[in-house]
């Protein structure tokens, strides 16, 4: 069925989704026309406070003002471009056709720090009236001066969005933390170079509201710099004979950080130049502190009457871009020649600090510390009449789109809080008080060639409790019997009320602790190279794991308990079964490119010595270790040569390298050769290292540290360089160092410090303790469990020291006796909780399924009772503490009514007293000399306040003043 529609034949269906498809494209575009006049204009205000800021500030303005159907501008001028000393420049931008909405004078003079704060409250108190009558959507400011700081001040605490031009640059002094100040105040960011742009985002500023831009001085700058009339210009201001390219332009502010040195470079400045015999155009600094005494000095030296001179206050920007355009060089410290300058190639020599951090082009040259007159013309005669080629860092000319596009895209429905993009943080992690009441600790795990012990240590370095079992000969049984004693450890942790941290293991032979690989084994420990002993644990007890040799396991032990403790450079040889240590350089373990270096025990110390376990001859292990001194205790006792008087040999008892020493205490003189022989390769060995390392400490550990220590300080002595000898040998204090060293992989922060060094050496030990190969004993069995400390008493003894901290402070009593339940002793009668640390971070997955699971079953019924009595108690003490802060409470609120009555009472005796020598005061002036009006008002400003009253009268009679008379207040 069809209709003929004129010559268009359309189905019914099609024309009618055709009519409503036109309908509703209708009203879109009348919904769409209602919102564009509906929709207001952009109220922007620009505040500009100086010559400087307005030449940044100018384009965005013409921008704002040829969009009037978008925005509605609005311009405050304050601070410099008010007093005539600095050109009365707010002419200029009337002049450029803008209507000034307010003008404020908030300039106080006196050119020093004080009058800058002054200034900024001046600005403070005046600007939000202004704020409040225009009430702008938002405010545009720029740069880094401190009228800027209080404009973006006042506007954020009046709830006005800001624009900040020119934010996250770097310059080297008190602008910095203005700028950044302003930054952090400012909802929206304009900044000009990628730099200033990451610096922001550094600073948490979200970056969907900053802008790269562009600097906005080089859209006027880059279309006007090749003016065909600037000679006219270059004439007028520096005289008709002056030459392109023969002129220097000069223009230095003080650095209010460092008054007295920017005087001092300014006066070395003027005096280069004049030796220097240029056309020179020299502008007077601006108004911080401290430009009243460069003027000073620029008048003595007698610049302002010099033929060679020219000296200005204000020169209008689009001739001062032409001046240093074709200028042969120019000098200062103005941000003009680390920007605009680039842009033409104009030479530009920046004396001292105030651009520090700037990006700049190869056009500048540094003359940082400007100490001399002659390094300041040496850099003139290095500049003077170059050209290099244009740099664009700050802008490519096109700022002003951007800005004004980005304006537009402002949504003021939006929140005016604004937000900040931190970096991510862990989330904090609420305390229990169990806590708070266990013992932070690490799993430390030692496997030697003849025992595997577990130990369970705490953050103070005791070990609360440790386990001992033989070392096995097989792979499977041994990671079967470490993961079994860790279970058991991590079982017993809870009732001793420790939290494990993580497992440390320290092991014979070459590790790679990054990966927590045993690379390489010892003889003694079979089945044990290509170990990934990680893996297993970790999976096993959900714990991190760190692995590392056990010579540097000792060395960490040292650093962290030790001798080495607050040592930079020291290192520890192991003097056990085997040699071994760890060496500590600049703060950090030593492991080598691959995990082997420094093997101390390996060192060569003679050509045709005995053969060593690692296939070489002569090695420092082969003469000096325990197991060659048991060899050769074996060889005299084989040849009837190590019998003396006084030495006890049972026949059953086997040969040890403790024979041979007592042979030697008792004279034995075969015995002492052998000694001495020992000595002198271990003394000779640790010089190498001297040599090689320069420590400032030596330390020895292990059974045999004790009988070296003075005949290797006695080599030190006889054989080092005569640097090296004043180093100490000690010997260590430790009784467990590769336990020990072990726990602080894990105790420091919970993973190893020591992997963040980048020179690594790997040392190597392959027995540490006697209980790994009895060289002086007969060999131990047995497999018990020893306690070797049991610090519950100290947990009990912290306790109780805060509560009765917290008795003397409030007043009553809490424990009625400090008795320690029977479940928290052991058959010793020792306690067997861990030391009292208050930090905590939250339970490990480990102790939350054994505290959950293990607990509740397990946990002695008079462990719990105590529990429950802790907690009546803390009940009573939260009970005793509301009610004596109720007390305190309405005890201050009586005090405080009677002092506020005396208060009060006082403070109208001092109004009545004021009031009566005011009026006093101004009937005896009128009387003497009335004076006219102004003066009147200029001698009630010049009152000193007695009452905050007073004060307000005064500071607005001030304020009065200031703005009818249309002049600043002179200090």
């Amino acid at each position: 069925m069809e209709k003929h529609l004129g010559s268009v034949c359309i189905n019914p269906h099609e024309f009618y989704y055709w009519r409503t498809q036109r309908f509703r494209e209708k009203m879109d575009r009348r919904r769409m026309e209602d919102q564009n006049q509906c929709k207001r204009r952009l109220r922007v205000c620009v505040a500009t406070c100086n010559r400087a800021d307005y030449s940044k500030l100018a384009p965005i303005m013409f921008g704002l003002k040829s969009h009037p159907d978008e925005f509605e501008l609005e311009v405050v001028v304050l601070g410099s471009h008010l007093i005539d000393d600095y050109g009365n420049t707010f002419r200029m931008i009337e002049q450029d056709d803008f209507d000034i909405g307010s003008k404020l004078h908030t300039i106080v003079r006196g050119e020093d720090e004080a009058a800058m704060v002054e200034s900024v409250g001046l600005a403070l108190v005046k600007l939000p009236d202004v704020i409040q009558r225009l009430h702008p959507d938002i405010l545009v400011v720029h740069g880094d001066r401190f009228d800027a700081l209080a404009l973006a001040t006042a506007a954020a605490l009046m709830n006005i969005r800001i624009l900040h031009v020119e934010g996250g640059e770097v310059s080297g002094t008190i602008d910095d933390s203005i700028r950044h100040a302003i930054s952090k105040l400012a909802h929206y960011h304009a900044c000009c170079t990628r730099m200033a742009e990451q610096h922001l985002i550094a600073m948490c500023e979200d970056h969907s509201r900053i802008l790269l831009a562009g600097c906005p001085s080089y859209d006027k700058l880059l279309l006007s710099h090749k003016k065909e009339d600037y000679m006219d210009i270059i004439k007028s201001w520096l005289g008709d004979n002056v030459k392109e390219h023969d002129y220097i332009v000069a223009l230095q502010h003080p650095v209010t950080t460092d008054i007295k040195n920017s005087i001092k470079i300014y006066g070395l400045m003027l005096d280069a130049l004049l030796s220097f015999n240029k056309i020179t155009l020299i502008l007077f600094p601006n108004i911080d502190a401290g430009s009243k005494e460069m003027v000073r000095v620029m008048r003595k030296k007698g610049i302002e009457q010099h033929p060679n001179f020219r000296a200005v206050k204000h020169i209008p920007f689009e001739q001062f871009i032409q001046l240093v355009n074709h200028a042969g060089c120019m000098i200062g410290n103005s941000s003009c020649g680390v920007r605009e300058a680039g842009a033409f190639g104009t030479p530009v020599i920046n004396l001292g600090t105030r651009q520090t951090g700037r990006e700049t082009g190869e056009n500048v040259l540094h003359v940082r510390d400007a100490d001399t007159h002659n390094k300041i013309y040496h850099a003139l005669e290095l500049q003077f009449g170059k050209r290099y080629p244009c740099s664009k860092i700050y802008g490519d000319g096109n700022a002003v789109p951007r800005i004004l596009k980005f304006l537009s895209s402002i949504d003021l429905d939006e929140p005016l809080q604004k937000t900040f993009c931190f970096p991510p943080v862990k989330d904090p992690i609420s305390q229990d008080i169990d806590h708070i009441l266990e013992t932070q600790s690490a799993l430390a795990v030692d496997l030697g060639g003849t025992n595997l012990r577990v130990a369970i240590i705490c953050m103070r370095g005791n070990i609360v409790r440790k386990y001992t079992q033989a070392n096995p000969k097989t792979f499977e049984a041994r990671m079967q019997l470490i993961l079994k004693m860790c279970s058991d450890a991590m079982r017993d942790a809870v009732f001793l009320n420790c939290r494990i941290l993580g497992v440390g293991v320290s092991t014979g032979g070459r590790v790679n602790p990054q990966e927590g690989v045993v690379l390489h084994s010892t003889k003694l420990i079979q089945e044990w190279s290509a170990v990934d002993l990680r893996t297993p644990i970790s999976d096993a007890l959900h714990l991190p794991v760190w692995v590392d040799n056990d010579g540097n396991c000792a060395a960490l032990a040292e650093k962290k308990f030790g001798h080495g403790k607050g040592v930079e450079n020291f290192v520890t040889v192991i003097t056990g079964t085997g040699i071994g240590g760890g060496i500590i350089h600049q703060n950090e373990l030593v492991h080598g490119s691959t995990f082997c270096a420094a093997e101390l025990g390996h060192i060569m110390v003679s050509f045709d010595g005995p053969e060593c376990s690692c296939g070489s001859r002569g090695c420092i292990e082969s003469i000096a270790s325990g197991m060659a001194l048991q060899r050769e205790a074996k060889r005299l006792h084989d040849e009837d040569l190590l019998k003396v008087d006084g030495l006890d040999m049972k026949i059953s008892d086997p040969i040890t390298a403790a024979h041979l020493i007592n042979a030697a205490r008792l004279g034995n003189s075969k015995a002492n050769i052998v000694l001495n022989k020992a000595s002198t390769a271990l003394g000779m060995g640790i010089i190498n290292i001297l040599h090689i390392m320069n420590p400032s400490l030596v330390i020895l550990s292990g059974v045999l540290g004790s009988y070296y220590q003075a005949p290797v300080q006695r080599t030190i002595m006889e054989r080092a360089l005569f640097s090296a000898q004043s180093v100490k040998v000690v010997i260590s204090d430790l009784e467990e160092p590769a336990l020990l060293g072990a726990a602080s992989m894990i105790i420091e922060i919970g993973q190893p410090q020591h992997l963040s060094g980048v020179h690594r050496v790997h040392l190597h030990a392959t027995i540490t303790t006697m209980d790994d190969f009895d060289m002086l004993n007969a060999p131990a069995t047995g497999n018990g469990v020893g306690v070797e400390e049991d610090p519950a008493a100290a947990f009990l003894a912290q306790q109780e020291s805060e509560i009765a901290g917290i008795e003397n402070d409030e007043g009553f009593s809490i424990l009625d006796s400090g008795d320690v339940p029977s479940s928290l002793t052991d058959s010793n009668g020792g306690a067997v909780n861990g030391d009292f640390h208050g930090e905590s971070n939250g339970p490990s997955d480990a102790y939350a399924a054994i505290s959950n699971a293990d607990r509740l079953q397990a946990e002695p019924e008079s462990l719990r009772k105590w529990r429950e009595e802790q907690l009546d108690r803390l009940e009573v003490l939260d009970k005793n503490s509301r009610k004596q802060e109720a007390e305190w409470k309405e005890k201050a609120k009586v005090e405080l009514e009677e002092w506020n009555a005396r208060q009060n009472e006082q403070l109208e005796k001092t109004k009545t007293n004021n009031r009566a020598a005011e009026e006093a005061m101004i009937s005896d002036l009128d009387d003497n000399n009335p004076g006219t009006e102004w003066e009147r008002v200029a001698r009630l400003c010049d009152f000193n306040p007695k009452s905050s009253k007073q004060a307000k009268d005064v500071s607005r009679m001030r304020s009065v003043l200031i703005s009818l008379k249309q002049s600043p207040l002179v200090r």
